[in-house]
């Protein structure tokens, strides 16, 4: 019995340890270039099935590796695509249920500091860094990924993003409009979820049109919110 047992292990670790799953499609090759869209977008979704027996690092992984991730930037207001973009993505939808899904995001999230990232020497890889912190950001803000957490885990999220936000100020020429206000829109989120809110927080996107351009004012009165919060 126990010689089946390690051959089954051998074999099957999968079933044992959790599925590991990727993209069959990869973006840019000549296969994902030739196919319809629709078609890309479906062969981009593994079944539920095995959605299930992924790890929630896994799910995260794919979900940062999804392929359609960057086509926010295709619009002039990538808030405009985001919506679309995470209801396509059953990876994405999945990730914010997990109960250990803001472990794994705060693991990513802290992993680099703003000062780091700014150390990056290939230009790519450095901007796809602060591409996955803006996309996050988008994730806290626009979803219910929030409304998941427990009391304790938005206020460990709001000290988090404050700290992000405060960094960005040192770097002026690479966080405004959109890239400023991802993080000051995921405090707010969270704001109101803490039934802090004020109209002025409630009005953010029409004061900023849709985040493309910096409040001063608003700025200010989100992060003293925000300092009420983690300070409870």
């Amino acid at each position: 019995m126990k010689v089946k047992m390690v051959l089954f292990m051998m074999i099957c670790p999968i079933l044992i340890f959790g599925q590991t799953w990727d993209y069959p499609i990869k973006l840019g090759t000549e296969e994902w270039l030739k196919m319809d869209y629709q078609e890309k977008l479906k062969k981009s979704q593994p079944s539920m099935d095995v959605i299930k027996s992924m790890t929630t690092n896994d799910i995260f992984d794919n979900c940062l590796k999804y392929p359609f991730n960057k086509e926010i930037f295709l619009f002039d207001n990538p808030n405009e695509r985001f919506k679309i973009l995470f209801d396509n993505s059953v990876l994405w939808k999945e990730f914010i249920k997990r109960k250990d899904a803001f472990t794994v995001f705060k693991e990513y999230y802290t992993r680099n500091s703003l000062d780091n990232i700014a150390k990056i020497a290939d230009e790519q890889v450095r901007n796809n860094e602060r591409f996955n912190l803006f996309f996050l950001e988008k994730i806290i803000s626009e979803t219910s990924f929030v409304d998941n957490l427990s009391v304790a885990e938005r206020k460990d999220m709001m000290r988090i993003i404050l700290e992000k936000h405060i960094s960005k100020k040192n770097y002026p020429e690479e966080y405004l409009g959109f890239s400023y206000n991802s993080t000051l829109s995921a405090m707010r989120k969270i704001i109101i979820v803490e039934k802090l809110e004020t109209k002025n927080i409630e009005g953010l996107k029409t004061i900023t049109e849709d985040e493309r351009f910096v409040n001063d004012n608003l700025d200010k009165e989100i992060i003293e919110l925000s300092k009420k919060i983690i300070s409870k």
